[in-house]
């Protein structure tokens, strides 16, 4: 006899945050965490020496936010505790001495961005007799990088397909990374050949994995523990050299989530699966009862034009499958005679 398992699964997440201004938030003070992304680099003058006490502002475009910092003896500066995301836009400046402006800043989770600054004489006319232009991406494997791994942003989110709307679907974009097909281990996260539950998965710094093992993709919950429709980034990260990081052996897979900028923005969503978009059960040769659904939304803002800022996510989901099916029923008149020679 079939059974019918109705599931429900409500998500409300709230993201407050506040972007105080230079005085209130030193953000150097603070080391990185894996929630968050930094700048650090050099100053030098125009014969190439390092230059010190050059004033530096980074500021978040979308949120209006500003951090600062001076370079040291050494031309050195270093900004840790930044958002995820940008645009940033990147202003130094120093008495007698042109501003260097460099925008479309973009930082990626838990990863050191590196730049170079070079500054001009404010009556100094430099003149080009050529010049190349190069590309400038981020190297996974510099300086600033805890080991191999690779960050997927908010614009590689929207546009990946992701079938059962999982962290798996997504973490599947980095070539070290595996899902498991067949009936036993369908949806089983592999990395680096590792058991899934030797994995770590994280949301804004906090491990979700799944204690129990109850689930066999490894999540704590039968669907997604958070709708993808708040995260803003995801960062894969196999055998990090990272004090931070630890407790696993597999990949780790650490997901910021969105906040609120100076625009209101919001979405809404219904997704749907019926038994008619599915085959036939291989043994009974009939569909099985099935039926899902899902809607949400989303919506972020400001409270504070530059200073707070609010996010809010709501997610639904409803699911109906068939009861399992009994793969053996004994013959009652064998059950019978089991029974007598046991008397």
């Amino acid at each position: 006899m079939k059974t019918t398992l109705n599931q429900i699964a409500r998500v409300l997440n709230v993201t407050l945050c506040i972007a105080a201004a230079a005085a209130f938030f030193v953000p150097n003070s603070n080391g990185q965490g894996i929630t968050s992304s930094g700048i650090s680099g050099a100053v030098t003058d125009s014969s190439g020496t390092p230059f010190s006490g050059v004033e530096i502002s980074i500021t978040h475009e979308p949120t209006g936010s500003v951090y600062t910092t001076q370079s040291n003896a050494n031309g050195r500066f270093n900004l840790r505790g930044l958002r995820v995301g940008g645009p940033y836009t990147l202003n130094a400046t120093t008495e007698g001495y042109g501003d260097y402006i460099r925008e479309g800043l973009f930082l990626e989770l838990s990863r050191t961005t590196s730049i170079s600054i070079n500054m001009t004489d404010a009556g100094e006319v430099v003149e080009l007799a050529s010049f190349t232009v190069v590309g400038d991406a981020s190297l996974q494997y510099g300086a600033s990088a805890a080991g191999a791994g690779s960050v997927i942003g908010r614009e590689q989110l929207e546009e990946t397909p992701a079938l059962n709307r999982s962290f798996n679907d997504i973490a599947r974009l980095d070539p070290r990374v595996s899902i498991m097909d067949g009936s036993v281990n369908a949806g089983k996260l592999v990395a680096a050949g590792q058991n899934n539950r030797m994995n770590s998965v994280q949301i804004d710094g906090v491990k979700i994995n799944d204690q129990f093992g109850l689930e066999d993709d490894g999540n704590p919950s039968l669907a997604n523990p958070i709708s993808l429709e708040t995260i803003d980034e995801i960062a894969i990260e196999l055998s990090p050299y990272d004090v931070r990081q630890s407790g696993f052996m597999g990949a780790s897979v650490n997901a910021v989530t969105k906040s609120g900028t100076n625009s209101f923005k919001g979405s809404v969503y219904h997704y749907f699966e019926g038994e008619d978009m599915r085959g036939n059960n291989p043994i009974t040769g009939q569909k099985d009862v099935f039926e899902e659904k899902t809607t949400g939304f989303t919506l972020g803002g400001p409270i504070l034009q530059n200073r707070l800022f609010f996010f809010v996510s709501y997610e639904e989901l409803t699911r109906d499958v068939a009861g399992p099916t009994p793969g053996f029923i004994p013959d009652p008149n064998m059950v019978e005679q089991v029974r007598q020679k046991m008397i």
